[in-house]
């Protein structure tokens, strides 16, 4: 039936009865549709189907197969494909009798109808229907990247998972669309994709409501802005931007960074924990039922810093000890999960085991690889649980082990790759930990000079003797 409607020449041929196809032909077309309807990604393995849609096409198709056959008769041979409508025109004026019958012209035309909307309908199979989306990752292996020239590399390491930063402002410039193909092209090599969401000063030129305060602070980041109706709005409309954007290829979502560090990576200005965690979790579920809303099957993470019992410190910086609870009041109906950062608690230092603030004790100063059971723990507490009774997400979003330590002697590259090695066995052995995520593939310039060299190639474009280690490790 497709190969009816199909131009069997080319412009200027002279035309080609196109409906005297023999019945054997038609039917093994349409069992070839059949096929390819009941089982598309055996053909296509690529493409995401829509199964009430499939079965739409199909039932859809074999209603118009149908009436295809019941108006096949001996005035089919005057509707031609030609190169020129004076040509098609020209056979259907002169049939065979030296008459024009009305009737025989309506036939052909439902024909011709018929034909055409089966198959629109069946190769509209081939463009992506929506359907909920989750990239389910083959290993907690994974590393943090920033630029399509990276992903290469994270084929080569066989990381299964990506975490990537997005500043809100991209959210309204041209970087939206090359954010959109980059993660679409790790989507589809099979690569989970968590997205970190952030509230950066340059956003405030795009949507001034967005931002929590009308001047800058000196702040990396800051918190959305849930101290009025318009900066929730606000928020809204931007995760929605952002949410719809990406629903087909982002898996994870972490909204913010490190929360319990309200002065630098989270700043809403001066208030008590309770307030904060209660704007947190305003902004927090503002981009949850968003992102809920385009893509049921994601995982929505609350970030935090290695700080677990350290009270309130150094302005608007919090334990996480103090501020977990007081969000899981606030959004225990949720399923929100928990995005850790296990450094080691000296950055210059790759070597965790030896750290003497992350104790084996339920209110020890830091939480890392070296303890990592201490959260696990305090998370399989029965109010701590998500929904439907289970231990809520944990991926380990952010850790870095440097190759350039002081405290080594300088460049320590065997050392950096015998850490990493150690703190992922040790991830790899909690059940509870979903993602192991490297900060990150590429060295950066701009930290070099504080020696945080975590980066499994050098800036040079060398590999270092981590990134064989980590390709390895399994």
């Amino acid at each position: 039936m497709i190969l009816s409607i199909l131009p069997l020449g080319t412009a200027g041929t002279a035309a080609v009865p196109i409906f005297l196809l023999s019945q054997f032909t038609k039917v093994l077309v349409s069992y070839i549709l059949v096929f390819l309807l009941l089982f598309p990604d055996i053909i296509l393995p690529a493409i995401d189907f829509n199964f009430n849609f499939r079965y739409l096409s199909l039932f859809t198709s074999f209603m118009f197969l149908s009436v295809d056959f019941y108006f096949s008769s001996r005035y089919s041979k005057y509707i031609n494909v030609a190169s020129n409508a004076e040509a098609l025109f020209s056979e259907i004026k002169t049939p065979q009798n030296g008459s024009f019958h009305r009737g025989d012209f309506m036939n052909s035309l439902k024909r011709i109808a018929a034909a055409a909307l089966s198959a629109a309908l069946c190769f509209s199979m081939a463009v992506p229907a929506y359907a909920d989306h989750y990239q389910t990752p083959k290993s907690i292996k994974g590393v943090l990247i920033n630029e399509h020239a990276q992903i290469p590399d994270v084929l080569e390491v066989g990381a299964s998972q990506v975490v990537l930063n997005f500043p809100m402002s991209w959210a309204f410039s041209s970087q939206l669309s090359v954010c959109q193909d980059l993660y679409t092209k790790l989507d589809q090599a099979g690569v989970t994709v968590t997205l970190i969401v952030l509230n950066d000063w340059a956003a405030a030129s795009y949507s001034p409501s967005l931002l929590p305060v009308s001047q800058p602070t000196g702040a990396s980041y800051y918190a959305f802005n849930t101290l009025n109706d318009a900066g929730v709005q606000s928020t809204r409309d931007a995760a929605k931007r952002v949410t719809e954007a990406f629903k087909d290829c982002v898996s994870n979502w972490v909204i913010g960074n490190e929360v319990n560090d309200g002065q630098a990576w989270n700043y809403i200005g001066q208030m008590d924990i309770d307030t904060y965690c209660s704007n947190y979790a305003t902004g927090f579920r503002t981009w949850y039922d968003t992102i809920k809303g385009s893509n049921k099957l994601a995982n929505v993470y609350i970030p935090f810093d290695f700080r677990w019992n350290c009270g309130q410190v150094e302005g608007f910086k919090y334990g996480a000890m103090d501020m977990i609870p007081r969000l899981n009041s606030r959004l225990k109906d949720t399923d929100y999960g928990i995005a850790w950062h296990a450094y080691p608690e000296t950055f210059e230092d790759p070597v965790f085991t030896d750290d003497i603030y992350t104790l084996e004790k339920a209110d020890t100063y830091i939480i890392n690889l070296k303890n990592l059971h201490v959260l696990t723990d305090y998370m399989q507490q029965a109010d701590m649980l998500s929904p439907t009774g289970k231990v809520r997400h944990l991926i380990l979003s952010e850790q870095g082990f440097t190759s350039d330590s002081p405290a080594h002697n300088g460049q320590c590259l065997d050392l950096q790759a015998q850490c990493i090695k150690e703190a992922y066995e040790t991830a790899k052995a909690n059940p509870y930990v979903e993602a192991f995520l490297l900060n990150r593939m590429k060295d950066e310039q701009g930290l070099l000079d504080a020696h945080y060299a975590f980066g499994l190639i050098d800036v040079n474009g060398n590999k270092k003797p981590s990134f064989e280690v980590y390709k390895n490790l399994q």
